[in-house]
């Protein structure tokens, strides 16, 4: 039965929403933007115990195109959508894809996008070869989001573009929180039946943006937690 009713309930408001007529004030707006980033370089990396690892001369891409569309009601509500295309992939083409709503009461995030512990974090920019994002050029391993543990001062830590839902606050007296579920983590741009959440996870944010003068200060904390379900043991004697 309640199959039936979630399943009722949807068709009622998609057949609500295509009966309503559109006016010049509820189409949406959409824009297209994108980046570029090419690099040579040089690595030399001594007794490395991988030999494919030794360095010499390489070239690198990264690229993208991104679609984004917004629209306001006339309920106070804003609509948002993104959606990355790569330019540089080997099996992921879309990058992330969601929905956002957001109003006085905050924002709430629908679909494949970075978690509120990377989202929210002050930090260093990815400038050129990054530490961790791209360590696969230089050899280093040891940051703590390629060992998926430990501690991070760069936000990304570990997780990525899972589907997930997530909630903003608004920023008050310049404090602003973020949280998100995610029920698959180990899935990424996928479209899943549930299955117990055995492999949910989740992600918190805060931030702190204040002016002191003529300056600003900006300060962040945030966490990333995965389910530490232990694999099915077999009790039968």
């Amino acid at each position: 039965m309640r199959k039936t009713l979630i399943a009722t309930s949807a068709l009622a408001f998609a057949g609500a929403v295509a009966a309503a007529p559109a006016s010049a004030a509820d189409k949406m707006s959409v824009g297209v933007g994108g980046y570029m980033e090419q690099w040579v370089g040089v690595t030399d990396i001594s007794d490395s115990a991988d030999k494919s690892r030794d360095g010499g001369i390489s070239q690198w891409s990264d690229s993208e195109i991104f679609f984004k569309g917004k629209l306001e009601s006339d309920s106070g509500l804003t609509f948002s959508v993104k959606v990355e295309l790569e330019g540089n992939t080997t099996g992921d083409t879309i990058d992330e894809s969601q929905l956002t709503m957001s109003g006085s009461f905050g924002q709430i995030v629908l679909g494949t996008e970075d978690h509120p512990a990377a989202l929210m974090h002050y930090g260093n920019q990815d400038v050129g070869v990054g530490y961790c994002g791209d360590s696969g050029w230089t050899g280093v391993t040891g940051c703590a989001r390629n060992t998926a543990i430990g501690l991070g001062t760069n936000g990304w830590i570990v997780g990525g573009d899972e589907q997930k839902i997530a909630y903003y606050t608004p920023r008050i007296s310049g404090l602003q929180f973020g949280a998100a579920y995610i029920p698959d983590h180990t899935a990424e741009d996928k479209n899943a039946l549930p299955n117990g959440n055995d492999n949910a996870g989740w992600s918190a944010g805060l931030n702190m943006q204040q002016n002191l003068g003529d300056a600003s200060v900006a300060m962040s904390v945030g966490h990333y937690q995965v389910s530490q379900t232990m694999k099915a043991v077999d009790l039968r004697a």
